[in-house]
């Protein structure tokens, strides 16, 4: 449990709870979602680019050389981290490419139709190289680059150099990219389009016209995130079940391992991002507990995990802070049993997000437990409230802050003279309207100026560093 920002003195008790079924929270709800479409012909970057894009940089494009289509390479940006549109042709590691396609040819040359418009000192390249019985080294290779604009199709060719005169490779390795991998030169915006691309010289070597793509989609629950997208050409980690609690359909989350040897099995209200869970569905007050029905089987000593996670949007630093997390295990059941997830935080200023995530293994103590297999149903899911308003709560009577109703100035007695001790004022939504440091006159006497604030109702916040003191306000004019 983190923290929290800080809790408002002596708040009432509430006498009932309010029950608010989640948006989709009984997986009623399925639709296909479309992520990319993928040239049957090498293998792409679009994966990463749509993890942190949301979009791919590889893609089917109608604007062909011959054909019906034509493949774009775009490089993009998330704005950390720069990614070239490529197409391998192999499995790329850490220094080479491994495995690529057969061949059993010596073509003379490489051969492709290219139109491109490349940002100011990046290079789109093609590079080829033909190996024997896997050795790293190649026995033959050519590469082209481009650089510049070219608005309509060319020809473009390069002579293969080989090693020797009689060697024969049994495979083809290589990439084709819209910009350097060269992380200072790639520049976001490169775009290049191939189409077209094969051998000359030789009958039967590899080539394509890029007519030919697989769509990679998959069926997902309506306002939950899931990483099927991952699993491309894989069993999906989330799917619908119609072994339900009630209703038609369930969610089923099951740990698969990606090809990347990544184990994989969760779905989120909200996204994963910046190595967390965040966003979520929006709340006007801060939930006090969720609960639903789920049935787990693990093949080993697996737990499945729920998550809850609130938060607040912060106007002045642009992101939103994590009020209050909870994480509880889910252990094997083999029937729908009940669960809840209590949530403690009843503090200012109120949550406007709430998050929550399942996951079918234990990712909290390492892979061991993360048992590929494991699958977690979960149905009728419910987030319940305190039926709280600003009218609910109920703070110590103080003489600390003065006077209220306040005008234009308000008066500050603490017990300690701190020079760093701030003030901020909250509205009935729980937004900052103001903040400021507390000057002092004489003593432990402070003023703060509010001159520049509505009348209305507002709850004040008084923090030295180490702990808060938190009121109610009234400012009349």
């Amino acid at each position: 449990m983190k923290k929290l920002l800080f809790t408002l003195a002596s708040i009432g008790i509430f006498s009932a709870l309010n029950a608010q079924t989640v948006p989709n929270g009984g997986f009623e709800n399925w639709s296909t979602a479309f992520y990319f479409d993928e040239p049957s012909f090498g293998l792409t970057t679009n994966l990463q680019s749509f993890y942190a894009t949301q979009a791919d940089n590889v893609q089917k494009s109608t604007d062909a050389f011959a054909g019906n289509f034509a493949a774009k390479l775009i490089t993009v940006t998330n704005n950390t981290d720069t990614l070239p549109g490529v197409i391998f042709l192999g499995t790329p590691s850490a220094n080479s490419i491994v495995g690529g396609i057969p061949i059993n040819v010596r073509p003379d040359s490489l051969k492709c139709f290219a139109k491109f418009s490349m940002q100011p000192n990046d290079t789109a390249a093609i590079l080829v190289a033909f190996k024997k019985f896997g050795m790293p080294n190649p026995i033959g290779a050519a590469s082209i680059v481009f650089t510049g604009v070219q608005n309509s199709y060319q020809v473009y060719t390069a002579v293969i150099n080989w090693v020797d005169s009689n060697t024969v490779p049994d495979s083809l390795v290589g990439f084709f990219t819209s910009s350097s991998f060269n992380g200072s030169a790639a520049m976001p915006g490169s775009e290049i389009l191939f189409d077209n691309v094969g051998f000359t010289g030789a009958v039967g070597a590899p080539s394509t016209d890029f007519e030919t793509w697989n769509t990679v989609e998959s069926l997902e629950p309506t306002n939950w995130w899931t990483p099927n997208f991952v699993l491309i050409n894989q069993t999906p980690c989330v799917t619908q079940t119609t072994d339900a609690h009630s209703g038609q359909y369930a969610l089923q989350i099951e740990n698969v391992v990606s090809n990347f040897g990544d184990t994989l099995g969760f779905a989120t209200n909200g996204y994963f991002g910046q190595n967390n869970f965040m966003g979520g569905m929006g709340v006007l007050q801060n939930p006090t507990m969720v609960s639903g029905y789920y049935k787990y089987a693990t093949t080993g000593n697996d737990t499945a995990l729920v998550g809850v996670f609130i938060s607040k949007f912060d106007v002045n630093s642009n992101t939103s802070i994590r009020l209050d997390s909870m994480l509880i295990k889910l252990p094997a059941v083999s029937n729908y049993t009940y669960f809840q997830v209590p949530i403690t935080y009843n503090g200012w200023p109120i949550a406007d997000s709430l998050n929550i995530t399942f996951a079918s293994g234990n990712f909290q103590n390492g892979n061991n437990l993360l048992l590929p297999g494991s699958v977690l149903k979960v149905d009728d899911i419910e987030v319940f409230y305190n039926p709280v308003s600003v009218q609910s709560f109920e703070f110590q009577n103080t003489q600390n802050v003065y006077p209220n109703p306040a005008q234009n100035m308000i008066y500050i007695k603490l017990a300690k003279h701190q020079s760093n001790q701030t003030f901020k004022l909250y509205d009935a939504k729980g937004a900052l309207v103001f903040e400021g440091n507390c000057h002092y006159q004489d003593g432990t006497l402070a003023a703060v100026d509010i001159s520049e604030v509505p009348q209305g109702l507002y709850f004040y916040q008084i923090f030295n560093g180490i702990k808060s003191q938190n009121g109610k306000l009234t400012i009349q004019k």
